[in-house]
């Protein structure tokens, strides 16, 4: 017996093939999930600040360790010279940025991400958008191999401590 599938499965099962795979994946699965249920409850169109408060609330209800509003020092010239925020940190591990944005996520979403990403030396960010009308989600990956901040980098000011560079030269440097 011969048993045949259709174009359709063959591409679906081809695609799946190409996901990424990664430890967090049960984590940021959750937090996905959780971004879907305050996107249907409250729907877009809301201030940022509103959407933060209504994933703090689901993800203190879910049992995931998360700290809103993580702070990351500025500095310039060895000089303080402000604050960073990342909207929530899950588990030590997962960066997450919240937006409420009419428009797609651009490049620029992407890259405050990924410098997140850096500072913090965590191993996933997830940058959501609830100002659409369905919710927008991109999973986003630090570079492979850091070395240190180039110029590039420190688009927006970051300076590392001792600990966070450590951490991501642990982390991250073979």
């Amino acid at each position: 017996m011969i048993l045949s599938t259709n174009n359709k499965t063959n591409k679906r099962m081809e695609n799946e093939n190409k996901l990424v795979r990664h430890p967090t994946d049960n984590i940021t699965y959750k937090v996905i999930g959780l971004a879907m249920e305050v996107h249907k409850r409250l729907g877009p169109g809301l201030k940022e600040e509103m959407y933060q408060k209504a994933m703090e609330e689901l993800l203190g209800k879910s049992g995931l360790n998360f700290e809103a509003q993580k702070q990351i020092e500025v500095y310039f010239s060895d000089r303080l010279v402000g604050l960073l925020f990342i909207d929530i940190l899950v588990e030590r591990s997962i960066v997450v940025e919240l937006k409420a944005l009419s428009h797609y996520l651009t490049n620029n979403e992407i890259a405050q991400v990924i410098t997140y990403l850096k500072a913090e030396g965590a191993d996933v960010g997830l940058l959501i958008n609830f100002g659409r009308k369905y919710l927008e989600y991109k999973r986003i990956f630090p570079p492979k191999k850091i070395k240190e901040f180039s110029m590039k980098d420190l688009r927006f000011g970051i300076r590392l401590d001792a600990e966070h560079l450590k951490r991501m030269n642990n982390k991250y440097i073979r």
